[in-house]
């Protein structure tokens, strides 16, 4: 069907308007690999204070964990190297 730019503009650039969606017909057709949607929100200001005390505290859950047990280990580094024994050769003469 010819159509003019008028008419295609008044349309939205829409030679024919189907509301009805046959979902069936459209993936036979176009057989796509996969679907992919995308969901753009804004977060507001509860959402995002609520995100960051929960990252806070899991970052100090984790660091009252991992610190004691960093310092042990640095300690008894630290106490193996000074302890270390060095072998001295002596040298006899007779």
């Amino acid at each position: 069907e010819d159509s003019t730019i008028e008419y295609l503009l008044y349309n939205l650039m829409i030679e024919e308007w189907n509301p009805i969606q046959i979902y069936d017909r459209y993936y036979d057709e176009c057989q796509p690999i996969g679907c992919i949607y995308t969901i753009k929100t804004r977060n507001n200001i509860l959402y995002v204070i609520t995100t960051l005390i929960g990252i806070i505290g899991g970052l100090t859950r984790v660091s009252k964990i991992l610190v004691p047990i960093s310092v042990k280990i640095i300690v008894y580094c630290i106490r193996k190297w000074r302890n270390r024994v060095v072998p001295q050769i002596s040298i006899i003469q007779t």
